[in-house]
């Protein structure tokens, strides 16, 4: 039988991870100004404006991470909630 219960450092690392990949991807160059280049090549579309802001990124990273600690279950939108709202 799996898991159902989610660490607290499960929590606190996916929580760290989510808030340091969405201000990369909001504010940083990357290497070789990659991230830069992928901010302008989705310019002014959905995906842009999203990436103009830490907020809205962190939403969708926090999704991605919780999905993978916690897997698909009656738990993962709260989870997701938690850690997108702590980073």
């Amino acid at each position: 039988m799996a898991d159902l219960t989610t660490s607290a450092l499960d929590f606190a690392l996916a929580s760290l991870a989510t808030w340091r990949v969405s201000v990369a991807l909001v504010r940083e160059s990357g290497p070789w100004d990659s991230l830069r280049l992928l901010r302008e090549v989705f310019g002014q579309s959905v995906i842009g404006r999203g990436l103009t802001c830490v907020l809205c990124t962190s939403f969708w990273v926090g999704g991605g991470l919780t999905l993978w600690i916690e897997g698909l279950n009656w738990r993962w939108p709260l989870v997701w909630f938690a850690v997108a709202g702590s980073a």
